[in-house]
């Protein structure tokens, strides 16, 4: 049982990652054909500010659960590979509820943030673009990274975690 739900939640998290990979290409696109504008033609697409800003935002939050599945986050393990594995595995299960319960709270304040934006009516300055679905990225990005949390830890409770300081190159 265990397994089919870590497969979905993968397989969650690899389609919302997948999205988040394709938003970057009109992105760049709008970055770039804004430069182009102002250098050539001085003439700045308007917005572009304000649109990447968004984008970011949906790229960064679509990408932050996968990082986690694919265990690819920055680590600083110098002190870590000194320590005996049991330590290891001590400091890899408080750290990880220690992030479960941190991005928690980012969802609960995320969807409060999110109420608030869309009860005030907040949009963007220039294009004037409803700013409530970007604030509900933030719990929802969030809420995947402690699904990834969630299996993390029930991996290394029961032991299925092969090694708990691997890290891996995304591929």
């Amino acid at each position: 049982m265990w397994g089919v739900i870590e497969k979905t939640i993968h397989g969650l998290v690899k389609v919302v990652a997948v999205i988040g990979t394709f938003i970057l290409f009109p992105m760049l696109l709008l970055t770039t054909f804004d430069v182009i504008g102002r250098s050539i033609f001085n003439s700045p697409i308007q917005g572009t500010y304000e649109l990447s800003q968004f984008l970011l935002v949906v790229i960064s939050l679509f990408g932050i659960g996968y990082v986690q599945q694919r265990n690819a986050q920055v680590r600083v393990d110098m002190f870590l590979n000194m320590m005996p594995e049991k330590v290891k595995l001590v400091m890899e299960i408080i750290f990880t509820i220690l992030g479960l319960c941190f991005f928690a709270l980012v969802v609960w304040q995320g969807v409060l943030g999110t109420l608030h934006a869309f009860d005030q009516g907040e949009t963007s300055p220039m294009l004037a673009i409803p700013s409530y679905p970007f604030h509900l990225l933030i719990p929802f990005g969030s809420f995947l990274l402690c699904l990834e949390l969630i299996v993390k830890l029930v991996n290394i409770l029961t032991n299925r975690q092969l090694q708990v300081a691997k890290t891996e190159v995304l591929s």
